[in-house]
Formats: C-alpha cells, sequence, structure tokens
C-alpha cells in the first residue's frame, strides 16, 4: 500500500515538473509572439513607408513627365525657331552675295576707296609689265618715282628685250598692274617708253585712265614659330621677334618691343631663322595692324607682291 503511494506521489510529482515545462514553453511561446507581433509591425511600417514613397516617387515621376512636356514642347518652339532663322539666315547670305557683288562691281569702276587713280601710286610699290605689244611675256619691278600721270619704273628681269615686238611708227602699249595698299591696280593699252636721260627709273609709262580695281587673292595662312630679326626699312637697328604665321603674300610676327604700338603703314624687313627652304631673300612687308597682348604685339602684315615658291611650300606642307 505504502509503495503505490509513493509511485502515485512520483507520478504526481513527474506531472508537476511537466506541467511547469509546459508553462516555460507556453511562456516562451507567449514571448515569441509578442516578438513576432513587434516584428510584424515594424514590417507593416515598413511597408507602408515603401508604399508612402511610392506614392512619392509616382507623384515625382508625374511631376518629371510634366516637365518633359514643357522641354518637348520648348523643344518644338525652338526648333521652330530655329528654322524660322535659318531662312532669315539664308535670306541674308543672299543678300550679302548681291551687295558684294554689287560692291565688287563698284571696286572695279571705282576702287576701294571711291575713284581711284595714278595719284595712289606711289614709290616703292610693286608692278607687273605685260603684253608689250603683244608679247606674251611679264617684267616683275617697282615704282621709282611718279610725275602727274607718268610713272617711272624699274624692272628687274630681262628687261633688254622688252621692246622686240615693235611695229614701226607705232608707240609701244603694254599692260600694267600696281599693288596699291591691298588692292591691285590693272591698266590697259599703256604707252611704255624708256626713260629719257635725268628721269628715274628705266622706263616711263604714261596713264590718262582710271584702273580696274580687284582685292588681292587670299592665300592660306601657315602656323609657323621660327625665330626673325626685324628692322625698320632704311634703319639698322633690329629687333628679335618669332614668326606667327605666313602665306604667299603676307605674314604675322610676334614681338615684345612698344615701338610696333604705333608701327601702322610702316615698312619692315624680316629675317626669318631656318627659312632658307621657302626663300631665298627676307620678307619684306608694310605693317597693316598691331595688337597688344600684354606687351607682346601681334604685327600683321601684307607683302608688296606675291611669291610663288612661299605658296607652294605652304600648299605642300599645310593645305594638303
Amino acid at each position: 500500500m505504502m509503495e503505490s503511494i509513493a509511485q502515485t506521489i512520483k507520478l504526481i510529482q513527474t506531472n508537476i515538473e511537466k506541467v511547469s515545462n509546459v508553462n516555460t514553453s507556453v511562456t516562451k511561446i507567449t514571448n515569441d509572439a509578442t516578438t513576432l507581433g513587434e516584428n510584424i509591425k515594424t514590417v507593416d511600417n515598413a511597408v507602408k513607408e515603401v508604399e508612402a514613397s511610392n506614392k512619392t516617387l509616382i507623384d515625382n515621376m508625374n511631376q518629371v513627365g510634366d516637365v518633359m512636356d514643357v522641354m518637348t514642347e520648348s523643344i518644338n518652339k525652338a526648333e521652330l525657331t530655329t528654322k524660322t532663322m535659318l531662312s532669315k539666315y539664308e535670306s541674308s547670305a543672299q543678300s550679302a552675295i548681291d551687295i558684294e557683288k554689287v560692291v565688287g562691281k563698284l571696286m572695279e569702276e571705282l576702287g576701294v576707296g571711291g575713284f581711284m587713280g595714278v595719284q595712289d601710286v606711289k614709290h616703292g610699290m610693286k608692278i607687273s609689265i605685260s603684253d608689250v605689244n603683244g608679247a606674251k611675256k611679264e617684267y616683275t619691278g617697282e615704282v621709282t618715282d611718279r610725275n602727274g600721270n607718268d610713272i617711272y619704273v624699274t624692272i628687274e628681269n630681262e628687261a633688254g628685250d622688252i621692246f622686240e615686238n615693235r611695229e614701226r611708227h607705232k608707240n609701244n602699249i603694254c599692260k600694267l598692274n600696281i599693288v596699291v595698299d591691298n588692292v591691285l591696280y590693272c591698266w590697259s593699252d599703256i604707252v611704255i617708253q624708256r626713260s629719257k636721260s635725268g628721269e628715274n627709273g628705266q622706263f616711263k609709262l604714261h596713264i590718262e585712265t582710271n584702273p580696274q580695281v580687284y582685292n588681292r587673292r587670299k592665300y592660306p595662312r601657315m602656323p609657323i614659330t621660327n625665330a626673325c630679326t626685324v628692322k625698320f626699312e632704311g634703319e639698322d637697328k633690329t629687333y628679335q621677334g618669332h614668326m606667327v604665321n605666313i602665306s604667299a603674300n603676307g605674314f604675322a610676327i610676334s614681338i615684345f618691343d612698344s615701338v610696333f604700338a604705333d608701327a601702322r603703314e610702316k615698312n619692315i624687313v624680316v629675317s626669318v631663322d631656318d627659312f632658307d627652304e621657302i626663300s631665298a631673300h627676307p620678307l619684306e612687308g608694310c605693317i597693316i595692324r598691331s595688337s597688344n597682348n600684354d606687351g607682346e604685339y601681334i604685327v600683321g602684315c601684307r607683302m608688296p607682291e606675291d611669291v610663288q615658291s612661299i605658296k607652294n611650300y605652304v600648299s605642300k606642307n599645310y593645305c594638303n
């Protein structure tokens, strides 16, 4: 009987322990459920935040869409404006071409300064004489003097046979071109004869008409940086500088000397280092512009005549 009671007590104690374990497990489950609930709330809050962010994103995208619509409309308007401007530009360009043609015709008749003539010719200007008595040969030289309508010149190449085609009892007739500033004066049917004793130059040309006037041809300019020595025509003092560019009838130099600030229309002679392959002689030019760049003077010059060797060099080494 006592054993049965003892076993019953043990069973009761075992059940109590199991019940206690169950209570502990239930407590853990309750705690886990509470934690899970909190996590679910956190996830729910996060989902709500994502939802709110999505709404904000949608609003932003709608705003971006509105901006894109405005931009598209503006682009369309800009395209229309561009087409209108292009049409006006084409019209303006055509008008400019028409004006240029008219001005060109006026220049041929009157010259760029209006009614240009023999009075513009000065000592030292370069000339070319051709078609003397119909002979297809050209002679180059320069003006030595002018007296009224008479121009006195010297010829550089083979002047001895210049009148070989002369017909008996007729005047010697030729074509005359003179570089005046940056334009070309052209005369036809000009009487040429040898200068008399006491007159300057080898030949005298008598001119009664106004010339046809043309702009000198524009040649490509090649950048070069060779060092150079510069002096004003008729002076011995030299200045050191370097080349900026060169073409067949013009060049520019860079030089640090204030004497070049007001040197427009003065003639200079430029000896360029390592330049023999282009021209065997120093460059001669008349200053047409001088710009001051913090003490560095960029001096642009016009050459009195076109130099074929420079033209060939630039064409070979720069234009191709």
